[in-house]
């Protein structure tokens, strides 16, 4: 069976993102998608913060990114979780070690968001060993 799924980011879910999608020509919550997959990568949050965000400060937010994904998308509602590896920027911050990445599942699972993906299968096989980060992630 062949599900579809949206990649939004967090704003898009909060207070709707009605506006954004209006400006951007997105109207990405609105589509007729399997599930809703909020961008949640608490790597970017803390590494790309200046020092703002804490790692503790970055599963807050990550627990509300997946509230508010429950309480927008229902069951329809997922995580995308990251970053293993670096992205098309190529200096994207990651995960220090899996010990994270089980912390930030641990978070979502407990906001009422079990549907989870990760970014990226290449970082996984070049950090390795892989087994270690599928494991975590279920």
């Amino acid at each position: 069976e062949r599900r579809v799924t949206s990649a939004l980011v967090p704003v898009l879910v909060a207070e709707r993102g009605q506006w954004m999608q209006r400006v951007l020509g997105t109207p990405a919550t609105d589509l007729p998608v399997d599930r809703h997959s909020v961008m949640a990568y608490t790597s970017l949050f803390e590494g790309w913060s200046r020092g703002l965000v804490t790692r503790r400060r970055a599963e807050a937010l990550l627990g509300v990114c997946a509230r508010l994904a429950r309480r927008r998308f229902g069951d329809q509602a997922a995580l995308s979780l990251g970053t293993i590896g670096t992205g098309a920027f190529g200096d994207e911050p990651c995960y220090r070690d899996v010990a994270e990445l089980r912390r930030d599942v641990e978070v979502a699972v407990a906001a009422g968001v079990d549907e989870l993906s990760l970014f990226d299968l290449g970082g996984m096989l070049r950090r390795g060993p892989a087994e270690a980060w599928l494991d975590a992630l279920t």
